[in-house]
């Protein structure tokens, strides 16, 4: 027995954890070397998934980011509501309310 052997032999006694490993390992290399020769023997058909799958990978990243961008602004404006909401509040129920944070005070003057 060599070496690589006694390696072997004691990961399939030890549960055969590496043993899957090694395996699943060639598996996705067979996989691999098949692959890779189907784009050299026809290089026009991986051309082509990579433009398709290119262009829709990016067409849905620019729909992301735009939609990110969209919610921020809506968050933005959410708390500015609610800013102005709390501060028609604190005018109307009392009539020394602090001036807000744009210097002016609510829409209406507070009612006596």
């Amino acid at each position: 027995m060599t070496g690589g052997e006694d390696v072997e032999d004691g990961n399939a006694i030890e549960g055969g954890g590496l043993s899957i490993v090694r395996r699943w390992r060639d598996i996705v290399e067979r996989r691999w070397r098949k692959a890779g020769e189907h784009a050299e023997a026809y290089p026009y058909v991986w051309s082509s998934y990579i433009l398709v799958y290119g262009g829709l990978s990016a067409f849905v990243a620019w729909k992301w980011r735009k939609l990110r961008k969209m919610e921020s602004r809506v968050r933005a404006l959410q708390e500015r509501a609610k800013e102005k909401a709390e501060l028609e509040r604190t005018t109307s129920s009392s009539s020394s309310a602090p001036m807000p944070k744009n210097g002016r005070k609510g829409a209406f003057p507070p009612l006596p």
